[in-house]
């Protein structure tokens, strides 16, 4: 009985290490290590920070990511926006960054939230390609 019991757990042991191997986990037998997410993308959250620089800022928190902006205008603007930036993902795409931009009777304004948006995002591909061409 013990006997088929230890072989069981072998069993079990040697499938669970070759799963794990398989797909590249323990990094053995060829496969490529799993990515692991490291918080905010800086490029995203830099750019947001170089992009909104005309804004007043008031909470910076490059651990959550989140960039809290009070209201404040572009020169040459006639509109005062309040901005929240929250870059929540590691990766520099769309689904990294959130954007809600606010007038000043606090309704969500779309299009300076989407020049905004293509701003940052090519502040960060910018600062992206000068990081590899170092």
């Amino acid at each position: 009985m013990t006997h088929a019991i230890h072989a069981g757990r072998a069993t079990v042991l040697t499938l669970l290490f070759l799963s794990l191997t398989g797909c590249g986990f323990l990094n053995f037998g060829g496969g490529q290590p799993v990515p692991i997410a490291t918080g905010p993308n800086p490029y995203l959250y830099n750019a947001s920070q170089d992009v909104l620089e005309f804004l007043p800022l008031q909470t910076a928190d490059p651990v959550t990511g989140r960039l809290i902006y009070d209201y404040g205008q572009a020169p040459g603007a006639a509109q005062a926006y309040r901005v929240v930036a929250t870059v929540s993902g590691s990766r520099l795409d769309a689904r990294s960054l959130n954007l809600d931009v606010r007038d000043r009777s606090g309704q969500s304004v779309r299009e300076p939230r989407l020049a905004l948006e293509d701003a940052i995002f090519t502040r960060a591909r910018q600062l992206r390609i000068a990081d590899l061409s170092q």
